[in-house]
């Protein structure tokens, strides 16, 4: 939800303000997050933020709306102030800001480091009707980062653009930024009676009896005491709903309707057009109108959150975001989530394990065009994976699936490289959907070869090659009670080979990635093509507990193969200090530091002691030298 933030500026700022201006931004903290801009030549750049059309027809608590714009202030980075060459604010109203018209442009002739104040020439007047978009550009001399930014929590109000117009870019919904961008508003007084639609509540994925609702607030001057809703499902109009309320100024209410639930497990379609507060014609502002689709399930059941990582040895925000993923996974059940990671082709020269099937796959969700990139049950969430949380894991875990997941099982033949895996679905709902595909892959649970630049130096859950098409199988029926069995295998070809970079990517007919097939298990799931809505997902391990000792029960740490011949694999929440192999005798045959493969093919067959120091303490196991 966006957060709209003002503040009266005569009790915070030094230069002169009116009494019915305010300053408007979209920042939760003017602390400096970070620099941006174009880093591999000189450029014209500019930033953006973004008020939609009831952010100007009127505020939360001021009762007031955006007449006008009369100054802007912006930020200009500490280290790129030498290579700006020009500068000059500008505002911009329309749809898009691809398509916006410059209603304002102004020089300015001096520009400092840190903030800048620029008063217009002349207030610019706003139309209510569009969009507005209030910025900055600079001209840079040589590659730099003008462009100041601070940690921001809204989704669409962050823009950037280079090469006079030829990239435009969601800052804030790619890397999570609001620009450092203030302006003064005049206002005038809102009109009395007036209402916003805020939102339709139900979810995309429901249960059967769960009702119609919605949220609206009071933004104008008086007491709202009664308005009315008009429903559509599927396309049949519903009576018409009055509510009668005792809603006072800048507060909210959820209606409900009184008497319809959803009463089959189906997609459904809903419409909902609010009007007539006190009985004003003309009392709502911005959209009156929502629609909303939802899949309601027969049952509450438990969803297994689908996460899928764009992400690249040679990018350095990836390590970050994938640390946090690890963080966020290591922290809830195991058995509510699936990852996999699609290695990617830049920044650079890319991963070493990427490969046409990874394009497929950002092809799938549109493009991806900055790493690291997480989709969160298709697109539930859609963001850095630094900015995953556990609250936003339980949202996404809490929904209900559309599926259950029976005797989810995967088998490994090493000595053929052969992997199985079968499943049973059963819906939970009715989905005569011709776009329902089932996805199938098999990933490598740690992988240590594909160290570039980053930092990294283990990478988990590495995608290696689908089961099903990388485009999906399709699924001729989806109904409850009618189970969907599923059996695939796949035999990986030829020996490994380590490319160099993502231009040589791997030739699946002829060769294949895979460093350790004990590491192997198969992610699975069902999702629409067209909606991206995911029904349900999960993960088959062949060896989820390998080699914990009876005395060691509750340990994190876990060996891998065992038996073994030329490695041991460790796997672990925290990293690896420290190794020691212990024989039978109690000699010690050797010590490894910080690494988490260790090599025993000089080892005598037999049985080994296996000691190993991390973070969170020492664990002992035993594994079989073949």
């Amino acid at each position: 939800m966006r957060k709209f933030i003002f503040v009266f500026v005569m009790t915070v700022y030094a230069f002169s303000v009116k009494a019915q201006d305010i300053v408007i931004h979209w920042l939760d903290s003017e602390t400096k997050a970070s620099a941006f801009g174009n880093g591999s030549r000189g450029d014209t750049v500019a930033a953006y933020m973004e008020f939609y059309q009831e952010d100007l027809m009127t505020f939360k608590t001021t009762g007031k709306s955006i007449v006008g714009i009369n100054q802007i202030q912006f930020h200009i980075d500490d280290a790129a102030y030498t290579s700006v060459s020009g500068c000059r604010v500008i505002v911009l109203q329309g749809n898009a800001l691809a398509t916006a018209t410059e209603v304002h442009s102004q020089v300015v002739a001096s520009w400092q480091k840190k903030w800048n104040v620029v008063n217009l020439d002349t207030t610019v007047i706003v139309d209510p009707a569009k969009k507005l978009y209030i910025g900055y550009e600079v001209m840079t001399s040589a590659k730099s980062w003008p462009m100041t930014v601070a940690n921001g929590s809204d989704e669409k109000q962050a823009w950037f653009t280079h090469g006079n117009g030829s990239t435009i870019m969601n800052v804030l919904e790619d890397y999570g930024y609001s620009f450092l961008i203030k302006a003064r508003a005049t206002t005038s007084v809102a009109p009395n009676d007036l209402m916003r639609f805020s939102s339709l509540d139900m979810s995309l994925y429901m249960v059967m009896g769960e009702r119609l609702k919605g949220t609206v607030v009071n933004v104008g001057g008086n007491t709202i005491t009664s308005f009315k809703v008009d429903y559509t499902v599927d396309g049949n109009p519903l009576a018409t709903e009055t509510y009668n309320v005792n809603l006072q100024p800048g507060q909210t209410y959820q209606f409900i309707h009184p008497s319809v639930t959803f009463n089959a497990a189906k997609p459904f379609s809903v419409m909902a057009t609010v009007s007539k507060p006190n009985n004003a014609s003309n009392g709502i502002i911005g959209t009156a109108t929502r629609n909303q689709r939802t899949l309601v399930a027969s049952e509450k059941t438990q969803r297994v959150v689908l996460h899928e990582v764009f992400t690249s040895s040679t990018c350095p925000p990836c390590k970050g975001g994938n640390e946090r993923l690890t963080a966020v996974l290591d922290a809830v059940a195991k058995d509510k989530w699936a990852c996999i990671k699609y290695q990617y082709n830049f920044p650079n020269t890319g991963d070493p394990y990427y490969t046409s099937e990874c394009a497929t796959r950002a092809n799938f969700y549109g493009g991806i065009y900055s790493v690291p990139n997480m989709k969160g049950d298709g697109n539930q969430f859609d963001e850095h994976p630094g900015y995953y949380d556990i609250p936003t894991f339980n949202q996404l875990s809490n929904a209900t699936a559309l599926a259950v997941a029976r005797d989810a099982r995967a088998g490994i033949d090493v000595n053929a490289k052969k992997v199985t895996f079968s499943v049973t679905l059963d819906p939970k709902i009715n989905a005569n959907n011709p776009n329902l595909r089932f996805f199938a892959a098999v990933v490598e649970k740690s992988t240590v070869k594909n160290v570039k630049t980053n930092g990294e130096t283990v990478f988990n859950y590495v995608m290696k090659k689908f089961m099903t098409s990388a485009n999906g199988d399709p699924i001729n029926t989806f109904a409850i009670n009618t189970a969907i069995p599923v059996n695939l295998d796949y035999t990986f070809n030829g020996d490994y080979r380590l490319p160099a970079n993502a231009g040589s990517p791997i030739n699946h007919s002829i060769e294949h990635s895979v460093e350790n097939f004990w590491c192997l298990m198969v992610v699975y799931w069902v999702q629409d093509i067209v909606t991206k809505d995911v029904y349900q997902a999960g993960k088959a391990d062949p060896y989820p507990t390998i080699s914990v000792t009876e005395a060691d029960a509750t340990s994190s740490v876990v060996i891998y193969p065992n038996p073994a011949r030329e490695n041991v694999n460790i796997l672990t929440e925290a990293p690896v200090r420290e190794v020691s192999i212990i024989n039978m005798l109690g000699q010690k045959m050797g010590v490894y530091n910080n690494v988490a493969t260790i090599p025993v093919s000089q080892l005598a067959k037999g049985i080994y002691m296996i000691t190993v120091r991390t973070d969170n303490g020492v664990s002992n196991h035993k594994f079989v030298k073949e």
